[in-house]
């Protein structure tokens, strides 16, 4: 029986109505002018529908794109190698109590109205395919779900068999199609999965290992958000045959490094994580497959292998699971400096991998991702900085505890962006510095967080005030790392001043504020630049200065005494 319609679920249906209308509006002015272009000039061999529809989703997408001061999400990260081609779809603009009344509706469809739509060849046509491509991802994942147990249902494994066949055709049919739209890439990837699960209940050995090969020929149709959703189910499928399915991991390998367009590389990088997912990622020891990744993306000679190992290391990061997670990390720094690369497809890579890996990771391990950011935030080539700042600005202000960790690492290479002569990096440096400050939890540095972001912004004029506010304040909480690296520019800044009011009283104040540090181990990333500035105050011809530098000096020495002991024990 059809699921009841409630007030919500009509809103939600209104307002996707009005807004596909929105959308065909926008779009005929550029269709229009293509049909205009055509009548004039006719083009030797003419523009396919599907070409031209491209070309309008393209327009659309530049039509609404944002300034490039707003950084992305992690969530929406995973497109970001298909953003050219990326449409208005993408965006949603329900609230999140209508994504909840769609996930709800979405998870009490009718199963058994999916299985005859799918035994029919109508699979698109149903209310699970529909939901498969919602922009939403816990709609998607709800829809999937709903599949997901609607072929477990069977028992008659001969009908489940001929569901499994159903799906087949619609990947060799429909599904074969370059997807024109994140809802039509995300159906076919899920229409992947359902098959593949499908086929593990239904299939005998023989019938599972023709099937993997069946997926590997689907995945070269979807695009990565596709290939991600469908590769995730290749692993229960190799689990069960796993002979053979790592006897498939060479040729994918060699597809994955050295294809001849991106397409066939996606396919082979998606279909081996897939396959590594269910047999392990040990498998790949003896193909040296992590050696030859490392290799292709350090090769400055060749642009496809470096492409195609970017490519590998974020499907792996996404599909392969937690035993790849430390060949992540390892490689991390050195695929954020190749988002400036001067190949397209490399940057394109790049991306992908960047964001993979960030959503790969847990949030108690983003610390990991320090010296990746720091080389991003350090290279040369502006696009690489931005990567790391769109990732710093994006953690800061989705998982501000989590990320708060990584700010005493982070923040002397962030300082030096916020002043770098590209309009781009200083402007988003600019942006996100609030975001990155305000991630502390001492409610003494909060309440004076404006003048503080005052004298990292314009030290020449608000370095004075606002040591002259932290002297003044009276802390009652004690002081961690995160706290102490956003008032360090500021310290550092008074002790490098010519006179000697502004050097005492920035000694005085670290002095007073090392005192409050509850963990001494805290102190240890701040000696290497403070312990010379220190010294030279101690240096200096006034007593004052002197005794104001030396206690401060006393104070700083004691997080190396806390680590030696630490080390001891």
């Amino acid at each position: 029986p059809r699921a009841p319609s409630t007030p919500a679920v009509e809103r939600a249906r209104e307002k996707q109505t009005r807004l596909v209308a929105a959308r065909t509006a926008r779009a005929r002015p550029l269709a229009r002018a293509l049909d205009v272009v055509e009548d004039i000039a006719p083009p030797p061999s003419t523009p396919s529908t599907r070409t031209l529809e491209r070309a309008r989703a393209m327009s659309i997408t530049l039509e609404n794109k944002g300034s490039l001061r707003a950084f992305p999400s992690v969530a929406s990260m995973s497109n970001m190698s298909e953003m050219s081609a990326a449409s208005v779809e993408t965006q949603d603009e329900r609230s999140a109590d209508e994504v909840r009344e769609a996930k709800e509706a979405t998870l009490a469809s009718d199963r058994g109205e999916f299985i005859e739509g799918v035994e029919q060849g109508k699979f698109v046509g149903t209310k699970i395919a529909n939901a498969l491509g919602d922009v939403a991802g816990e709609v998607r994942e709800a829809a999937l779900s709903v599949g997901r147990a609607a072929l477990s249902d069977l028992t008659d494994k001969t009908r489940g068999a001929a569901c499994a066949e159903a799906l087949l055709g619609y990947l060799t049919g429909q599904g074969a199609c370059e997807p024109m739209s994140h809802g039509e890439d995300n159906t076919h990837g899920a229409a992947i999965a359902l098959y593949a699960h499908a086929a593990q209940l239904f299939y005998d050995d023989a019938g599972k290992v023709e099937a993997i090969k069946r997926i590997v020929e689907a995945l070269r149709s979807v695009r990565d958000a596709g290939a991600f959703i469908g590769a995730r189910a290749i692993g229960n499928l190799a689990a069960d045959v796993r002979e053979a399915a790592i006897a498939m991991l060479g040729e994918l390998k060699s597809k994955a490094l050295t294809g001849a367009d991106i397409a066939e590389r996606r396919q082979g990088a998606a279909a081996m994580a897939g396959i590594c997912k269910g047999v392990g990622v040990a498998a790949l020891a003896d193909l040296h497959v992590v050696d030859e990744i490392k290799k292709a993306i350090e090769d400055k000679k060749d642009p496809v292998a470096r492409a195609g190992a970017l490519l590998t290391y974020a499907h792996m990061c996404r599909t392969a699971g937690r035993g790849f997670e430390p060949y992540a990390i390892g490689e991390a720094p050195i695929v954020f400096t190749l988002l400036g690369d001067r190949n397209a497809d490399v940057r394109e890579a790049a991306n992908l991998a960047q964001a993979a890996v960030v959503k790969a990771l847990p949030l108690t391990a983003m610390k990991l991702l320090s010296p990746a950011l720091n080389a991003g935030m350090q290279h040369k080539d502006w696009q690489s900085k931005l990567g790391s700042l769109h990732i710093m600005g994006d953690l800061a202000n989705r998982v501000p505890q989590s990320f708060m960790r990584a700010i005493p690492d982070l923040f002397p290479s962030f300082l030096d962006t916020l002043f770098d002569t590209h309009p781009k990096v200083s402007a988003l440096c600019e942006e996100i510095l609030p975001s990155i400050c305000c991630c502390v939890k001492n409610a003494e540095v909060l309440g004076m967080m404006d003048l503080v972001l005052s004298a990292i912004r314009t030290p020449q004029k608000a370095t004075e005030d606002c040591l002259d506010k932290l002297m003044e304040t009276t802390f009652v909480n004690s002081m961690d790392a995160p706290s102490l690296a956003v008032i360090l520019p500021v310290i550092l800044r008074g002790l490098r001043e010519r006179t000697k009011e502004l050097k005492q009283k920035a000694a005085t104040t670290f002095g007073n504020i090392c005192a409050l540090v509850d963990d001494p181990r805290d102190l240890l990333p701040f000696i290497p630049v403070l312990l010379p500035e220190l010294e030279k105050a101690e240096e200096h011809s006034h007593p004052d200065l002197r005794e104001a530098a030396t206690r401060a000096k006393t104070s700083l020495m004691k997080g190396i005494d806390a680590s030696q002991s630490e080390e001891r024990k």
